[in-house]
């Protein structure tokens, strides 16, 4: 319980994406929420990003690791992702 309320707090920052465009912020959400291993939040993360007009393609090569099929924008933001996680 005490991780979901923080969690929650997090919301309102993670809509603050400004001139980010939103399939950036989404490959960058799901390959961050993959790094977290919650199966139930990946899939919220994905649909999120489909409903959002993230193309399929996009979203299965982040959640497959497939980054090299990624354009090379979205593959460094997915490279960048996965070097923050791995400093913890």
């Amino acid at each position: 319980p005490g991780l979901v309320a923080k969690i929650g707090l997090l919301g309102p920052l993670g809509e603050h994406r400004r001139a980010l465009p939103a399939e950036a912020k989404h490959v960058a959400t799901v390959r961050a929420v993959l790094a977290e291993d919650c199966g139930a939040c990946v899939q919220i993360a994905v649909n999120l990003a489909l409903a959002e007009g993230v193309s399929r393609d996009v979203v299965v090569a982040v959640v497959n690791g497939r980054l090299w099929e990624l354009p090379p924008n979205l593959e460094a933001i997915c490279k960048f992702v996965d070097a923050l996680h791995n400093q913890e």
